[in-house]
């Protein structure tokens, strides 16, 4: 009963590295804004770029982490209570549609495992436990997660195992949208003012922003 409940509570961290990078940021129309407020529209992509931002802000990032938080450890009231990711490095878009990709992330958060997670069908979960637990847990794309008693119940903080891209392939365009050949995921984007966003957008209507990465031309 302890291995399965300690690992259903931790079964989100393998995946959170996926979500860190999420922003909820408010929307306007095209240009060379601040990370999160630029909407797809298109651009001469061809030319180098230096990678100057990346956004984290706490809404639906945190929404959406919490929910995969509270499917695992079948709380409602688990929260996450800070998110940050960290994009470095560069990328070089050539006019015969080929490119080459250095991009390195690294991520942190901590999350509140309140006490009425902890205590179900007579067994009491510890922060110690929880730690213990996690000593013995292979979590794919975190490097370290450690729990603390704090009122309330336990906090958590977690890193993310640095993610890095190092490659070159070729890229295609649809409207406002690149595609890589390699790993670097499909995008939305925006070039105007020498400055390069690559967004994600959810399958709201209308589409919110939940990723931006920015990039200035060099």
């Amino acid at each position: 009963m302890k291995a399965s409940k300690m690992q259903r509570l931790w079964r989100f961290a393998g995946s959170a590295w996926v979500l860190l990078v999420v922003a909820a940021c408010g929307q306007t129309s095209g240009g060379d804004g601040a990370c999160g407020q630029v909407e797809p529209c298109g651009g001469d992509l061809v030319g180098s770029f230096r990678v100057t931002n990346s956004c984290v802000t706490k809404t639906a990032g945190d929404a959406q982490l919490e929910n995969l938080l509270r499917t695992a450890s079948g709380c409602a009231t688990a929260t996450v209570e800070t998110v940050d990711a960290k994009s470095s490095g560069s990328l070089t878009f050539n006019a015969d549609s080929t490119y080459s990709a250095n991009l390195t992330q690294t991520a942190k958060g901590a999350a509140m495992v309140p006490t009425s997670c902890l205590n179900r069908q007579g067994f009491t979960l510890t922060c110690g436990l929880l730690n213990q637990a996690l000593a013995a847990l292979t979590l794919p794309g975190v490097s370290s997660i450690k729990c603390g008693d704090v009122s309330g119940g336990c906090s958590c903080s977690f890193v993310a195992s640095p993610d890095a891209i190092n490659e070159t392939g070729t890229y295609s365009l649809s409207g406002t949208t690149v595609s890589f050949s390699g790993s670097v995921p499909r995008a939305d984007y925006c070039v105007a003012g020498g400055s390069l966003h690559l967004i994600s957008l959810d399958t709201s209507t209308p589409p919110a922003i939940i990723a931006d990465l920015v990039a200035s031309k060099q």
